[in-house]
């Protein structure tokens, strides 16, 4: 009876993974009018370790089967996710080489493996790729052969996607990728045009600071500038516009999105006078924005040079938007009980910008009937509504210099007619 037992329970620990690799069996190239889905034939490993492990050590590594519940989209504590797919194809033709793609989802890299080596890489963040492999990694598998592949995915803290991993023929590649660019089209129209708002906000913004020569316009002409940054990096991202370099990605999204609200928070600081008037809400500003600028250094050494001080367990806890949002809060205090005409365009454009930062997470928007891809695209897409919040905050921002120069120019006037009117009443006496 004990021997029966432990060979079922063989049969359970070695005979089901082998069941979910099951070899993919074509004959010559086939003829899909979609894409297939390959999950249920692959095996999965996650990496754990603080170190990345290389090739030949995750080859002998215990693989188990690509289940649903390892597809659902990971959120993680440490700066790095990366997962392993593990899946075969046989080619029984005697004559025909298959040539397919493989969609493997959006994911910040990817590298895929034979046997032996590394023979495509591809990723979101990947540059210097041929265009046609935006449309899917190419796979060609000579007649009357069997290639095992392994396929690397590395995420940044949190996945851009749920996974999902498939086989599509070269037409069927371009066929939806040429639909996918298609239904971007919308996202792409009000991405440019919200950068294009940033770009010419900051255009008016050097123009007035070469008028004035107040420093409040530096801060603002440089929060306005990081927006921008960070508007084409998520086009760049997301539309796979290739217009930066490895090095200036890791710096626009290790800095730039902390250093979006360090900037208007010094920009506030210099239009309300909060140094002045408020000394003590003031320090506690200056603490946040030491933490916030700290934040940007860590990150970035992870990021670019996978360096990190600390446990990577923690890395969650240690780059968390919390100090951000402590931040946006003292703002938002010291805005309301300041005594300088303008804080109320500063404190509508805080408002507006943080409302439109957390409606996405609301997802309100998911539960409404659409029947537009297009429209659906820009509601799952949430650095859109980030990005709207920071030009609707930036306009309101730029009311607020406006303002405070129409009030600067009306004093002058003021000051230059009682100078007049003494000066007359002394010559006349």
């Amino acid at each position: 009876m004990l021997r029966y037992i432990f060979l079922g329970f063989l049969y359970l620990y070695f005979g089901l993974p082998c069941l979910a690799q099951d070899t993919i069996k074509l004959t010559g190239q086939p003829r899909w009018e979609k894409a297939f889905d390959i999950a249920d034939h692959c095996l999965f490993y996650e990496e754990t370790t603080d170190q990345p492990l290389t090739f030949e050590a995750v080859k002998k590594q215990a693989f188990i089967p690509y289940t649903k519940k390892l597809r659902e989209l990971e959120y993680s504590d440490r700066p790095l996710i990366i997962q392993w797919i593990k899946f075969a194809i046989c080619n029984d033709s005697k004559t025909d080489t298959i040539d397919l793609r493989l969609d493997a989802s959006a994911h910040y890299y990817t590298r895929l493996y034979d046997n032996q080596k590394i023979i495509a890489l591809g990723g979101a963040y990947q540059t210097g790729l041929p265009t046609l492999w935006r449309y899917g990694t190419p796979l060609h598998i000579p007649p009357h052969t069997t290639i095992d592949y392994l396929l690397r995915t590395e995420d940044r803290k949190d996945q851009l996607v749920p996974p999902h991993i498939r086989l599509q023929t070269p037409y069927v590649a371009l066929q939806e990728g040429t639909l996918d660019i298609y239904g971007d089209r919308y996202l792409f129209l009000l991405l440019a045009g919200l950068c294009g708002c940033l770009f010419f906000i900051s255009l008016y913004a050097v123009y007035q600071y070469y008028l004035y020569r107040d420093i409040a316009f530096v801060w603002y002409i440089s929060y306005t500038a990081a927006a921008l940054f960070m508007g084409l990096f998520w086009m760049d991202i997301r539309l796979q516009l290739m217009l930066f370099s490895p090095f200036l990605r890791d710096v626009i999204f290790s800095i730039c999105i902390l250093l979006v609200p360090v900037l208007y928070a010094l920009f506030i600081g210099k239009m309300l006078q909060l140094p002045r008037y408020f000394k003590k809400s003031w320090i506690l500003v200056k603490v946040l924005i030491g933490i916030a600028v700290l934040q940007m250094a860590i990150e970035f050494l992870e990021v670019h040079n996978g360096w990190f001080i600390f446990n990577k367990n923690y890395y969650g806890v240690v780059t968390s938007v919390f100090p951000t949002l402590a931040l946006n809060a003292v703002l938002l205090v010291l805005s309301a009980k300041s005594k300088e005409p303008v804080k109320w365009f500063l404190f509508g454009g805080l408002v507006s910008m943080l409302l439109l930062w957390f409606l996405p997470f609301t997802r309100i928007f998911y539960h409404l009937p659409y029947k537009s891809h297009e429209f659906f695209v820009i509601i799952i897409f949430i650095p859109a509504f980030f990005l709207l919040g920071l030009t609707i905050e930036a306009i309101c921002f730029s009311f607020a210099l406006s303002y405070r120069a129409k009030l600067v120019l009306i004093e002058k006037n003021t000051l230059q007619k009682t100078y007049a009117s003494q000066l007359k009443s002394e010559l006349i006496e």
